[in-house]
């Protein structure tokens, strides 16, 4: 049977609207923390928090915070530097890895494919274990 647009797994084939639902609630998250993120959140007070704009936004970036030690440059650069060394680092190792495991003559090829898809599948199951001690009662 040929396969035709629109079959399962082809998402080309579904038209725009069927997204439409998951970008409007990934947007809503995003700009109700954009509109708390202007507001005073230190006003506990029942009533509306007053507006401070991007306040809060230039004593982040100006390390002006009452944390100890706090200095956002220092923190950036870190991260920068932690993500840019993980991507270079660990994609040629995996790429390695996977040209590896290609190999039709490797010693324990299934096992070490087995070993790769266990944080894949571990959540799942860890996930279905708790489900199941809560509601294994019925």
């Amino acid at each position: 049977m040929a396969h035709r647009p629109g079959q399962c797994g082809d998402l080309a084939g579904h038209p725009a609207p069927v997204h439409l639902p998951d970008l409007r609630v990934l947007f809503d998250y995003r700009i109700r923390n954009l509109c708390f993120s202007l507001l005073d959140s230190a006003t506990r007070a029942k009533c509306v928090p007053p507006f401070i704009g991007l306040d809060s936004c230039l004593e982040i970036l100006n390390s002006q915070l009452a944390i100890e030690n706090y200095d956002f440059q220092r923190l950036l650069a870190f991260n920068v530097t932690w993500t840019v060394s993980n991507v270079f680092f660990h994609v040629p190792l995996e790429i390695a890895f996977a040209l590896a495991l290609e190999a039709k003559d490797l010693i324990g090829r299934p096992v070490c494919r087995s070993l790769f898809e266990l944080p894949r599948g571990v959540p799942g199951y860890v996930a279905a274990l708790t489900w199941r001690s809560v509601y294994g009662y019925r």
